[in-house]
């Protein structure tokens, strides 16, 4: 026999050996001589530096390993310090002598080590893989599939102890713009931030996910025991986002939004779909609250489903078509300028205002193609209208999504065609606090293919000075809730005096929208604003009502 191989009697000394024995164990070619005591060859072989586990501790190894092999039988591997790894098997005769063999069994451990590495591999990639598969790379949070299985736990729970399962959708109101305008690097810090005041605010058995953009969803099962109100999470969250929050020393007001479903009113299996409804529902009053789902909720929500197939249609039909309000000269009376509104002409519902589709737009993602339909008719309308003639100003509302497109440079190339000015109008809310180089640079690009820039509704938003100095437009509307209380208030015509010496000392031109009556005119006209826009001098209308109003001359026969 090849490997180590020794006989010890039944006081364990030594009987026989062989010299793979003394070599292997003890690193020596002489033989072990008969009669040696167990203890003394482990002693031996403790100190002889062969065996990884000994070192250090030889006096107690060495006991340790003697206790052992009296006890018996033994099936023991050893690792060398040379790396090779035997096996030592003991067997007990019908003499009473104990015989021990030892194997190299250095190929067999690698191969059994290289397996067990392989497989500890394969399930470390596959928990990777289940965690990828389960949660949203960027915030870590759980995804839509980790939420619908959640959600079946909960409802295997609720069929079985009762109880309820509330679900809260939350959108966060203004990420879209932040998106736009910062970029996707700051968006996507954005969200991650949002992702951590979420979890702060949930108990440790909800389940919290991110279903995709800037949607959150949040489940929370109540048992027959007593549990924080739904109601309470969704005001907190609210509350919460009504503050701004802060990404690497910026602050950021997202604002959010939340729908609120509950199994009280919900089947399980519409949870999701209710509180997305609700969440419609919130978004619709006004955004950043919380609003709970009820019946009444689905059947409105059928409706604008219903309209927003519609729109959807629309838009290839060339049914989105501009509408015309006049834009009059404080001192002379005379129309300067006209302002292009979208007017929706539906086959069955008549005339439809934007009030009643642009939220449903601005969900579809399709403002921006509704701004592209009403520029391209109106620029083509008002270009044969005064052909040859003196033309009015032509102003156009464009979203901040639009604003950032290649496809408005286009428009602006295109508007040099036109005889008479081109504005483009930029809500202040929107705009003028999210500038940044990028911005700058699109706005620089729009002055110089000759177009002028307007700030909307100036007034209704938090925009600064700086800001205002920095973008420096060409024109400020004033928006209308200043405008209507003038004429009672002194405290509102002061402010709008404000606003006018302000525009007047940074060069900006200013605009008043909503004069309704003689009295705004004649009150504006004596604080110094140079145009008026308003029902006064005529509500929106297709472009050959204004033409016979104010321009009769260039009706066309």
């Amino acid at each position: 026999l090849e490997g180590p191989l020794a006989i010890w009697d039944e006081d364990f000394r030594l009987v026989v050996s062989n010299h793979a024995f003394a070599q292997s164990l003890l690193n020596q070619k002489e033989m072990l001589a008969p009669g040696t005591s167990l203890e003394d060859f482990l002693n031996l072989a403790a100190h002889s530096g062969l065996f990884e586990d000994a070192i250090g501790r030889e006096g107690e190894w060495a006991a340790a390993s003697a206790k052992a092999l009296r006890a018996g039988p033994i099936r023991d591997m050893t690792r060398f310090t040379n790396g090779r790894v035997h096996q030592a098997i003991s067997h007990k005769t019908p003499s009473g002598d104990t015989l021990v063999i030892g194997t190299d069994i250095t190929e067999l451990e690698t191969a059994r080590v290289a397996r067990e590495s392989y497989a500890r591999q394969l399930e470390q990639a596959h928990e990777i893989a289940h965690h990828q598969a389960y949660h949203d790379s960027l915030t870590r949070l759980g995804n839509r599939r980790f939420l619908n299985e959640e959600l079946a736990r909960l409802s295997d729970i609720l069929h079985q102890k009762g109880g309820r399962i509330a679900a809260l959708h939350v959108d966060l109101d203004r990420f879209k713009q932040i998106n736009d305008t910062r970029g996707h690097a700051v968006g996507d810090a954005v969200l991650c931030r949002v992702g951590e005041v979420l979890q702060n605010l949930v108990t440790a058995s909800d389940t919290l996910a991110r279903t995709g953009g800037d949607e959150f969803v949040i489940l929370r099962y109540c048992g027959v025991r007593k549990c924080p109100p739904a109601r309470e999470l969704a005001n907190a969250i609210v509350a919460a986002f009504q503050r701004p929050i802060k990404v690497d020393g910026v602050e950021y007001r997202v604002g959010a939004s939340v729908g609120l479903a509950s199994t009280d009113v919900s089947d399980v299996s519409d949870l999701l779909t209710d509180s997305d409804i609700a969440l419609y529902k919130a978004k619709s009053l006004g955004r950043g609250r919380a609003h709970r789902f009820d019946r009444g909720d689905f059947l409105e929500m059928a409706e604008i489903k219903t309209l927003s197939d519609d729109l959807l249609r629309s838009l290839d039909a060339r049914e989105i078509v501009p509408f015309y309000q006049v834009q009059i000269d404080a001192k002379t009376g005379q129309p300067v300028g006209l302002e292009a509104l979208a007017r929706w002409r539906h086959p069955t519902r008549g005339l439809m205002t934007p009030d009643r589709f642009l939220s449903i737009a601005e969900d579809l993602e399709v403002v921006d193609r509704i701004d592209q339909l009403v520029f391209e008719v109106a620029l083509a309308e008002c270009m044969a209208a005064f052909e040859g003639v003196p033309a009015p100003s032509l102003s156009f509302n464009i979203s901040s999504r639009r604003l950032m497109s290649g496809g408005v440079l286009l428009a602006a190339q295109q508007a040099s065609d036109y005889p008479g000015q081109v504005a483009f109008e930029l809500l202040e809310s929107i705009f003028l606090d999210d500038q940044d180089e990028a911005t700058a640079l699109q706005l620089d690009a729009l002055r110089d293919a000759g177009v002028e820039l307007e700030v909307d509704d100036f007034g209704s938003g938090h925009a600064s000075i700086i800001a205002l100095e920095h973008i420096a437009p060409d024109r400020l509307k004033i928006d209308r809730r200043l405008i209507e209380p003038i004429t009672t208030s002194t405290r509102s015509a002061g402010m709008v005096r404000a606003i006018i010496d302000l525009a007047s000392a940074l060069d900006i031109k200013i605009t008043a929208e909503g004069v309704e009556t003689e009295s705004h005119a004649d009150i504006l006209r004596s604080l110094g604003c140079g145009r008026f826009q308003g029902y006064h001098f005529g509500r929106p209308a297709a472009l050959p009502e204004v033409l016979q109003a104010w321009w009769p001359e260039q009706v066309r026969p």
